[in-house]
């Protein structure tokens, strides 16, 4: 496996390309993303780059075009694009964008989360390999790892949040990945992230952890020295439900060349002595090139724009979840809300050594966008539910309109009944996905609701 350093090196200034570079520092991030986000300069003067949705790039010589296929362009030239389906302009500035956010040295997007989780481990993994997970993962993403098995993983899915139980499922010299959340959906758990990743170093294990429910702005991986960090970018990067995407980006803290996961040819070709990350070469070519989950240029601008507004909406929902999380948890109907920023949560704590920002006069936490709770008996879910009038009844988190579902009919369905008991998910569970609106409306929908239960 891949030698770790001993310390992850900060690396705020490194771009998934060569294309555009970061010079300006400023102190907020919304400053940052708004005017300093490595965009080239439109020739007509636009603020917003254009969308390039060629297929195809031209060179006027073919000496530059075997140049962009190997990899050995000259630093300063103004492309190095060969086909849409590998990279292109438009992509290539949201990946620098997301690049920066996490303090990355190399981002790759895709066309939706899954995809991200799904191109590093095919990418680098063998059949025989073994990945170890969390019980408490999202439905789809279990589906997925399930899916894995057929192909010759091996995989062992664990409580993320008992070390015992990690560190007894390591097979020396087999387990390659840990795959994590930062906070489980729905339920709202949070691994012992710092010593998860000290086990994984210690035995030279690769980590991604999803940072999907926390963002940048609350967690960076880096920090701790995870490998790679995981984004669908559909939730509150994008923030609006208006693209799908996803990325997966390498955080500088493993040295790939000694990795057996890489092959010999990313290691020696001319393209690897230009790469920042040999893995990333590895994955674009034998994940996104080859498996075609390209994102799209026109969902790439889509979320592009909606990270210039991240920060004042993830502001606004960590306001508002707040105060609903409260809300519930001393309401008579409600016996249980799932919310780390609530004390009775049994990862408070958690959440306050990992989950914070510096805002303008204190440091301010975060526990996701989501919250879960259960009513009491004989109260009805679904006429709660099908009472809420700005509530909206979907699947989905991170919007900027708030959402509700019930979990056990939904999301976890196809899950069955024993297992969703396993994972500690009641029948009567309901999730909330919180947006921006006003909080005293939010408020009051959920009271008439409850009331009328």
């Amino acid at each position: 496996m891949a030698e770790k350093h001993k310390n992850p090196i900060p690396n705020p200034k490194a771009t998934s390309s060569s294309h555009g570079t970061s010079t300006t520092k400023f102190k907020g991030l919304t400053t940052e993303l708004l005017h300093n986000a490595n965009a080239p300069k439109d020739p007509h003067g636009g603020v917003h780059p254009a969308i390039q949705r060629s297929v195809t790039y031209t060179y006027d010589s073919v000496e530059e075009l075997i140049g962009a296929f190997q990899g050995n362009l000259p630093k300063d030239h103004p492309s190095g694009f060969t086909y849409a389906r590998s990279s292109s302009p438009t992509v290539t500035h949201l990946e620098s964008r997301i690049n920066h956010l996490e303090n990355g040295i190399s981002t790759v997007c895709t066309a939706t989360g899954m995809a991200a989780i799904i191109l590093p481990i095919l990418a680098l993994l063998r059949a025989e390999d073994h990945i170890i997970t969390s019980k408490h993962l999202f439905g789809n993403t279990v589906n997925l790892f399930n899916t894995l098995k057929r192909f010759g993983i091996d995989l062992d899915c664990v409580d993320m949040t008992d070390m015992r139980e990690i560190e007894a499922a390591i097979k020396p010299g087999k387990t390659r990945i840990i795959f994590l959340e930062t906070i489980s959906n729905p339920l709202t758990y949070i691994p012992d992230l710092e010593n998860i990743q000290a086990l994984a170093a210690h035995h030279d294990i690769i980590t991604i952890v999803d940072n999907t429910l926390t963002t940048p702005y609350f967690f960076k991986p880096q920090k701790l020295g995870f490998t790679f960090s995981h984004h669908s970018l559909t939730k509150y990067l994008g923030g609006h439900a208006a693209a799908l995407g996803g990325s997966l980006t390498d955080l500088g803290t493993m040295k790939w060349q000694n990795s057996p996961n890489v092959l010999d040819f990313y290691k020696t070709t001319a393209t690897a002595a230009r790469s920042n990350s040999l893995a990333m070469q590895q994955i674009r070519k034998k994940g996104l090139r080859d498996m075609g989950s390209t994102l799209s240029a026109d969902s790439a601008a889509t979320i592009a724009l909606g990270l210039e507004t991240f920060v004042l909406r993830i502001e606004r929902i960590k306001s508002n979840i707040k105060e609903i999380a409260l809300y519930l948890e001393k309401h008579p109907k409600v016996a249980r809300v799932y919310h780390p920023t609530l004390r009775s949560h049994p990862h408070h704590n958690r959440m306050n050594d990992w989950f914070s920002c510096t805002g303008s006069q204190k440091k301010e936490y975060f526990g996701s966008g989501i919250l879960s709770f259960e009513l009491k008996p004989p109260h009805d879910m679904l006429k709660m539910i099908n009472c809420l009038k700005i509530f909206r009844r979907a699947t989905h988190l991170g919007d900027t309109r708030s959402l509700v579902i019930p979990v056990a009919p939904t999301i976890f369905f196809e899950s069955g009944r024993n297992r969703r008991q396993y994972l500690g998910i009641s029948e009567n569970l309901i999730r909330l996905s919180i947006g921006i609106e006003e909080v005293e409306d939010l408020l009051t929908d959920l009271a008439e609701a409850l009331k009328k239960s």
